[in-house]
This record gives C-alpha cells, sequence and structure tokens, in this order.
C-alpha cells in the first residue's frame, strides 16, 4: 500500500518543472492540494469489501489454491474404500547412503505415496533414486497389492497387515500430468485401470490429501531419523542440511516409511469422519477402521486379478539369459528349483545359450520373473543366488553406482598394473643376468670334471650330508676311489706293502 500511495502522488499530483539546464524536477504541491495517505487509502478500499480485499493482495490462481473458501471435502462423490486412490510423489528430506558401501552418499530419494481418498489410508509407497517417471508409478501400484511380496522384495520382515482386507487395484486413479500423459500410462489404464484421472497443472491442493501425507512424514522423520531436513524452519542457516550426517540406506528407509504408514494407517484420529451411523456401529476412528468398516458394509471395491497378471503390466521388462552355468540378468545370477529340474544350464552348454523375456522389480535386485511352462499362464519366481555380485537388498540404481565408481577407477588400476609388471619385468631381468652370469663360472670351472647324475644331484639338493659323496672329484685321484670298494682295495694294497 505505501507504494500504491506513492504512485499515485508521483504520478496525479506532482508537478514536472524543467529547469534551465534542460533537467526536469517534480515538485510536490503545497499541503492542502494533495491528498494524505489515510485519504488514498479510502478511496482504494472503502469500497471494497473484505473479501475483495483479500483477493487483491495475492494471484488469482494463489488465492484459489490457498485461500479460497473450502467447498466440499475431498472423498465428496466417492462411493467406498478402494474406489478412489491418488498417487504423488515427492522429493525425500533426506540423504541416504549406498548399501555397497556405507560411505557413499547417493543424495535424496524420491517417495510416492498412494493414499485411499474414502478412508485416508496409505495403501501402497515406493521409493527410488531416479525419476518421477511412470515407471515408478507402476511399482508403487504394485507394491499397494502385492501383499506379503514387497516386504520379501525388499529383504525385510513380513509384519501382520494393518488393512484388512488387503488393497487390491482400485477403479479410479488420481495422479498428476507427469504420469498421466505417457504411452505406458494408457496401455496400462486400458488394461487395469477402468478410470484414470488427473489434476490441472499447478493445483496440487485437488490431491491435497496426499500433499499432507507427504508434510506428516517430513515433520516425523525430522526427529527419528538422522540426517533429515526439518521443513519447518524458516531461516536458512537451519534449512542446509549436511549430508555426512545422514545413516540410513534406501532399504533401512524403506522399512522406516512402512513403519511410519503402518503406524499412521492405525492410529491416525478420523472421528470427524464418523456420523452417527457409524458410531452406532462402533466404527474405529482410524484410516484403518474406516477401511474395514467400507468393506464389511459392502460398500468397498475389490478386484481379483491374478498375481502373474500384475507382474506383466506393472513391473519392468526384461531380458533373461539361460547360460551354461546360470540363469543371469542385469550381470547377476538367478536360480529357482524347477530351472534346475528342468536342465536349462545343461541345455545351454550343449545346445547354445537362449534369451527369455521376463519382468523385473525396479528396485531391489533379488528377485525376477519368467515364464516356465507354456501350459499354465502363471510366472516362475527366480531368486539371486547366495554367491551372486549383489546382496539382497541391493538396487539397480546402487549396483550401476558401484559399476560406474569400478569404471572410473579402471584407468588408475590399469596404471597400478603396467608401473607393477615393468618393476617386476627388470627384476626378473636382473635375476636372469645374475643367474647366468653364476651358471657361466660354475660350468668354466667345472670343465674336464666328472658331472653327478641328475638322480645324484637331485638327491644331494634333498639331502645336504650326501652332497660330499657326488661332490666333482679331482683329476688327479682315480676313479677306483670313487666308491667304498675301490677305498678298501687301495689300503689292503698300502697295508700289504707295508708288511
Amino acid at each position: 500500500m505505501p507504494d500504491r500511495v506513492t504512485t499515485i502522488l508521483e504520478s496525479a499530483f506532482c508537478k514536472l518543472i524543467e529547469e534551465a539546464d534542460g533537467k526536469v524536477r517534480y515538485v510536490i504541491p503545497p499541503i492542502g492540494e494533495y491528498p494524505n495517505r489515510r485519504q488514498v487509502q479510502r478511496v482504494l478500499g472503502g469500497s471494497k469489501t473484505l473479501l475483495e480485499r483479500a483477493i487483491e493482495k495475492t494471484t488469482a490462481r494463489h488465492f484459489e489454491a490457498n485461500r479460497r473458501g473450502y467447498s466440499g471435502r475431498n472423498w465428496q462423490g466417492v462411493g467406498g474404500p478402494g474406489h478412489q486412490w491418488a498417487i504423488d510423489s515427492t522429493v525425500g528430506k533426506v540423504f541416504l547412503r549406498s548399501s555397497v558401501n556405507r560411505a557413499w552418499i547417493i543424495g535424496r530419494p524420491i517417495v510416492y505415496v498412494i493414499v485411499d481418498v474414502w478412508s485416508t489410508a496409505i495403501v501402497g509407497f515406493h521409493v527410488c533414486l531416479s525419476g518421477p517417471r511412470w515407471e515408478e508409478a507402476r511399482a508403487a501400484l504394485f507394491n499397494a497389492v502385492a501383499g506379503p511380496l514387497f516386504a520379501t522384495t525388499w529383504g525385510l520382515d513380513v509384519p501382520q497387515p494393518v488393512l484388512f482386507p488387503e488393497p487390491t487395484l482400485c477403479f479410479n486413479l488420481l495422479c498428476d500430468r507427469g504420469e498421466y500423459l505417457s504411452k505406458s500410462h494408457k496401455v496400462l489404464a486400458l488394461e487395469l485401470l477402468p478410470m484414470t484421472s488427473y489434476t490441472p497443472p499447478y493445483r496440487g491442493d485437488l490431491k491435497g490429501m496426499v500433499e499432507v501425507l507427504h508434510r506428516i512424514v517430513k515433520d516425523k522423520q525430522y526427529s527419528f531419523v538422522p540426517g533429515a531436513m526439518d521443513i519447518r524452519r524458516a531461516e536458512m542457516e537451519k534449512k542446509k542440511l549436511n549430508p555426512a550426517l545422514s545413516k540410513y540406506t534406501l532399504q533401512e528407509y524403506v522399512a522406516y516409511l512402512k513403519i511410519i504408514f503402518d503406524l499412521y494407517n492405525a492410529t491416525a484420529n478420523r472421528e470427524k469422519r464418523l456420523d452417527a451411523g457409524m458410531i452406532a456401529d462402533g466404527v474405529v476412528p482410524t484410516p484403518a477402521g474406516l477401511w474395514r468398516w467400507g468393506h464389511e458394509t459392502g460398500i468397498g471395491l475389490t478386484r481379483t486379478i491374478p498375481q502373474s497378471e500384475l507382474i506383466r503390466k506393472l513391473l519392468v521388462p526384461t531380458d533373461v539369459s539361460v547360460l551354461r552355468d546360470r540363469v543371469r540378468q542385469g550381470g547377476c545370477d538367478y536360480e529357482a528349483k524347477e530351472v534346475d529340474e528342468a536342465k536349462w544350464t545343461t541345455l545351454a552348454r550343449n545346445f547354445g545359450s537362449w534369451t527369455v523375456s521376463g519382468f523385473r522389480y525396479p528396485g531391489p535386485m533379488s528377485k525376477i520373473w519368467i515364464p516356465f511352462d507354456p501350459k499354465v499362464d502363471e510366472l516362475l519366481q527366480l531368486n539371486l543366488v547366495d554367491e551372486s555380485l549383489v546382496a539382497e537388498g541391493t538396487t539397480y540404481d546402487e549396483f550401476a553406482d558401484a559399476h560406474a565408481v569400478q569404471v572410473a577407477a579402471r584407468p588408475s588400476q590399469e596404471h597400478r598394473a603396467v608401473t607393477t609388471e615393468v618393476d617386476a619385468k627388470r627384476r626378473v631381468d636382473e635375476l636372469t643376468k645374475k643367474a647366468t652370469a653364476l651358471t657361466n663360472e660354475a660350468e668354466a670351472k667345472a670343465a674336464g670334471t666328472k658331472k653327478p647324475s641328475f638322480q645324484e644331484a637331485r638327491r644331494s639338493e634333498a639331502n645336504p650330508a650326501a652332497r660330499k659323496s657326488v661332490s666333482p672329484k679331482s683329476p688327479s685321484v682315480p676313479d677306483t676311489l670313487a666308491t667304498e670298494e675301490g677305498f678298501a682295495k687301495m689300503m689292503s694294497g698300502i697295508i700289504a706293502r707295508l708288511k
């Protein structure tokens, strides 16, 4: 307002006076010939309502998104639990460490959260290092309906389910345009999702339930997760984060979020959602309580989709190689009892390797799925072998990071290898030169003497006491003295002459 008053006074009441040197000067009229600040403010706002004044303080879009009155509830028009889900992604306010080497900091994760609009229950989530993209959104949908497979894929203990019955795919999915406007989404929607919708650009308030849950997670983890950011602090110096304070790996952060989301589903207060009939039925006022009551009363939606169909439509297609020693995908080896019984590796060794079209989870490398029996529509699950190149919870991105570090270190490793090889060759040459000189000298000294046989020389090396009997003899000593029998004959002759 002070700037507006000044602008009005300058443009409408000040006089322009041109000086003799050509300069222009603004002259304010005398007191009483121009309105004061209160008079200008009264003219500008006196005829406007409080709401019009509030709208003037910001832009129309910001007012509509953040300051307008609530026109309804986000669950209006939703028949019950399982009918409509909302999915959204955000950048986690925490740095993570690599499971390959905890000394490596891999940056901040992307977190997908899926919320059932009617019950406000969190039905699934996904954590990744790249995105957001539809491939990761599909993984979040798979996590929501995978049941215990989600925990076993991440190498976590399988907890007791909080939501009963366990979620199945929804009827309508509310998502962002980034996920919605893609060919992969169109194909999936035609096959698995009867309806999908998206929010207009810059209207995150339309899926505010997911946004609120993102904020709740970010607030809660600040007290429990080492190195997490506090998004509530306004001071710039307090918003900064030292990545070295981080302690969690991606697998541990997934385990943390699983605990937090299960706690939210079981304890969040939803008393305001209960009407008189719900209270009479004894509904537990939590997201899990609303979810259960909705299904028990028959307004919940449950869809039966085979797990193999979910894997084919929601996970990432990949090529799996059958080799003579193992089934391999992404540089790692996998095994299954059925593959061993079918003698695939034996066939590959005798008739050549081949490739199978399979599916992988866009996270940990612990499991893959392949079609095995053409008579059965189900997929065969293969697990990572114990002696594989990665641990159970290592993700494809972390394995790629380790490979990138290996490639980056290759020139220095080759330099060290060349340096060692050159030094070793120099020492071998010196050793050979010295051995040659000593051998030539020994050969020259032994010229004209009788040398021991290979067997005698070998026995002398093995028994140092026997070296004297096989040592070279002087040319003046007769050959008969070389044995004990010859020496005895010589001594007998000497004694006979003395007599």
